[in-house]
């Protein structure tokens, strides 16, 4: 044991490149490409290194994480690290297996890293001495007085408050017993340069303006590198094709080429009169839907289509301000009256029942699809699904307003919500991931969306784009209410 402690010491002196060839030859894991990139970069002259891995979606970050931490553990013999992720169920059911495996292998091939496993206490012990940690975002308090000699944050920008967690477990990066200090950050960017991205970007942005010299150790000490999707060999055939499907253009580039993307503040930049507005009129052949953001002061209802290829278009609407709610009711009976026939869906927010209780009992025979589960309530998700009928990344668009509401439109028609609804802004003129309430171009929005969520999207697109922006796993999916 004396000689694996001083070989461990010993690795830790060496380049990068000599520690990851023995983590290799021991543990039975082989870096790819733009993971031996990541790998390998650190900073100068005993500096901590600062590491952020921008990889699409199933790149291998979690994998390359793991590896990093067994790496770390094995070079700083005696040192505590912590991996930290969103939930306790991805960084316990995703990384910790990894790292596990990859600890197991090196035992059975003589170079054992962990001494025992203390799951009550969420940790393990290390060989020749220290600790890994295995928390949650929401626990990262609870280790506030350790020093650490490594830290990974694992799907930063997936979780709440990532600046507060970074900031807090590097202001603790000083274990002493540690020969190569490190925070190793992963994410799938959300476009923008949001949370931990955000400064990383601003400390290369600093580095530009440095001294040749200054400038070359600052971004080798704030080390930032991006891997696409595809840049991942081992992936399953037909992988890429499946999340290429349900995706739009923009979280396409985002989302599997990892790019972080100019910020916009308009919420739907991809809609354009000139491709997105088309002459329509009611189909009597084809059934029709009613989506409604209920309310008395600011509702909005609005009536929609689904084409025989499958594309949907608004056709009509209502969104009067400070109406009774009788007002409301009659005026969709009549609207839909005039059309002859049912709707085949209403879809409407779960916040509002006696309205969905109203609209169950008015149509018996139609399919009320109320947004019950975090999946279906999510606002970002529902964006998402949005963004994807209006621009696919390998198809045409598959969502329209006709003609004939964009001429003299009221101020809070669905034209005028598609091209003025924003994100907020913050006291410092950031854009946030938060739509901005204004109540005149949110609530035909939200209608919008409600019904792309219910009905626009198949089920399996809709779970996809929810694991990546925040919606609620398998939990009380309901699709219809009667």
């Amino acid at each position: 044991m004396s000689t694996w402690l001083e070989t461990r010491r010993w690795l830790g002196t060496q380049p990068r490149s000599t520690a990851l060839a023995y983590l290799e030859a021991y543990s039975g894991y082989t870096a790819q490409p733009h993971q031996r990139r990541a790998h390998l970069a650190c900073a100068e002259d005993g500096a901590p290194s600062q590491k952020l891995f921008l990889g699409g979606i199933g790149a291998g970050k979690t994998m390359w994480g793991a590896a990093e931490d067994v790496l770390m553990a094995m070079i700083n013999p005696g040192a505590r690290g912590v991996v930290v992720a969103p939930t306790f169920d991805q960084v316990w059911s995703v990384v910790m297996p990894e790292f596990r495996d990859l600890c197991d292998e090196m035992a059975r091939q003589g170079r054992p890293i962990v001494k025992r496993w203390l799951t009550g206490r969420k940790m393990c012990e290390l060989v020749c001495g220290g600790e890994v940690y295995f928390r949650s975002f929401d626990r990262v308090d609870s280790i506030r007085g350790f020093n650490f000699g490594w830290v990974h944050l694992d799907e930063s920008e997936q979780g709440r408050r990532p600046e507060y967690v970074f900031d807090t477990l590097h202001g603790r990066l000083r274990d002493t017993k540690a020969a190569q200090r490190q925070i190793h950050v992963t994410t799938t960017p959300k476009g923008a340069a949001f949370g931990v991205v955000a400064k990383f970007l601003e400390r290369r942005n600093l580095a530009d303006k440095l001294p040749a010299r200054e400038r070359r150790q600052d971004l080798r000490a704030w080390w930032t590198g991006r891997a696409k999707t595809t840049a991942n060999k081992y992936l399953p055939e037909g992988y890429h094709e499946s999340l290429r499907a349900g995706y739009s253009k923009r979280q396409y580039e985002q989302e599997i080429e990892a790019r972080l993307l100019k910020p916009e503040t308009v919420v739907y930049p991809e809609f354009r009169r000139d491709t997105h507005v088309i002459p329509w009129r009611y189909e009597p052949t084809l059934p029709y839907s009613v989506a409604v953001d209920w309310g008395h002061q600011y509702p909005h209802a609005l009536w929609i289509q689904r084409r025989h290829d499958g594309s949907h278009v608004v056709f009509g609407e209502y969104c009067e301000d400070n109406i009774p709610r009788d007002h409301l009711r009659a005026e969709i009976v009549r609207a839909c009256r005039a059309l002859g026939r049912p709707p085949q869906y209403i879809v409407g927010d779960r916040a509002v029942k006696s309205e969905n209780a109203w609209a169950r009992d008015q149509y018996p025979g139609t399919h009320v699809r109320v947004m019950h589960t975090r999946e279906e309530q999510s606002v970002g998700t529902g964006i998402e699904v949005v963004r994807a009928l209006l621009d696919p990344y390998d198809a045409e668009p598959r969502l329209f307003i006709a003609e004939a509401l964009t001429r003299d439109p009221p101020k809070r028609a669905i034209v005028n919500c598609m091209e003025r609804y924003r994100y907020r802004q913050s006291a410092d003129g950031q854009i946030t991931l938060n739509p901005w309430k204004d109540n005149t171009h949110d609530h035909g929005a939200d209608a919008l969306r409600m019904y792309c969520v219910a009905v626009g999207m198949d089920r399996a697109g809709v779970e996809m784009l929810s694991r990546q922006h925040g919606g609620g796993g398998d939990r009380g999916w309901r699709r219809d209410v009667r």
